[in-house]
């Protein structure tokens, strides 16, 4: 019995300062989370190289990888559809960076100037960020819908829609019906969406910095 008893102190005397190391408590604490990144994003990521280079079927039960170089690749890079999805993606990345530069430089500037409310604007600012993707998005969707935007009753009453108008002679613009008009709105909510983020977090902006922009 003492010596099951002195047994299990000295088990419990190795836990206890196994406990105590930082680099234990370290690792035992990021174990879990590195776990869960493996397992939900680590071993997808493999799987999905290995399927873009072999030739697997979607809903394929019977998973016989075997791989093709870049045969994949080559195919789909020669595809018209890819060809202009690629070069949308590099006019919607340089215009909606453009923006994103200039303007938060210019928030940045503002927001660097003690003025009253100035908590209240930053917390405006701030906001398209903080609203959920899911909400903002069913927002947007709402304001450029091709019947009921309000956009359109906007530029309705300026005379700038409709009938012997500049925009005209529609009513609506069908702001996600048309090319250019749906691609200058996705750069729109993606402005809306980054803007703020990168207002906040640019550097301050030193008094010199701001004499010579000015």
């Amino acid at each position: 019995m003492q010596q099951d008893a002195a047994q299990n102190l000295a088990g419990r005397s190795r836990f206890r300062y196994l406990t105590d190391r930082e680099n234990f408590l370290g690792l035992a604490f990021l174990l879990p989370a590195v776990i869960y990144i493996i397992a939900l994003v680590g071993i997808p990521f493999i799987l999905a190289i290995l399927f873009s280079l072999s030739d697997v079927n979607v809903g394929d039960t019977n998973i016989d990888i075997t791989l093709l170089d870049f045969e994949n690749f080559e195919r789909v890079m020669k595809t018209p559809q890819f060809q202009r999805a690629l070069s949308n993606t590099f006019v919607f990345t340089f215009i909606s960076q453009i923006i994103i530069i200039v303007l938060a430089n210019i928030l940045a500037l503002v927001l660097s100037q003690d003025f009253r409310g100035k908590w209240l604007a930053r917390a405006l600012i701030i906001l398209p960020w903080a609203t959920p993707i899911a909400l903002g998005a069913l927002g947007w969707l709402w304001l450029l819908d091709s019947k009921f935007s309000p956009f359109d009753w906007i530029l309705q009453n300026l005379n700038l829609l409709g009938p012997g108008t500049l925009l005209g002679p529609g009513k609506h613009l069908n702001y996600l019906g048309r090319e250019g008009l749906a691609m200058a709105s996705v750069i729109l909510v993606h402005v809306w969406r980054m803007l703020p983020l990168s207002a906040v977090t640019d550097r301050k902006v030193s008094p010199r910095r701001v004499n010579i922009l000015v």
